[in-house]
């Protein structure tokens, strides 16, 4: 609902809106985690 009324508000659309988020929340996630991320989780062989 918050994209819908920010893309209508400033005449963008909803989908920039959520891209920002989700842009966000990455980021936020890999700097309070990525570390431990790192060394817990072994990538797998293709």
């Amino acid at each position: 609902m918050t994209a819908l009324r920010l893309a209508r508000s400033f005449r963008t659309t909803p989908e920039f809106w959520l891209t920002l988020q989700r842009d966000r929340e990455l980021e936020t996630a890999a700097l309070a985690s990525g570390e431990r991320v790192e060394r817990e989780v072994t990538p797998r062989v293709a």
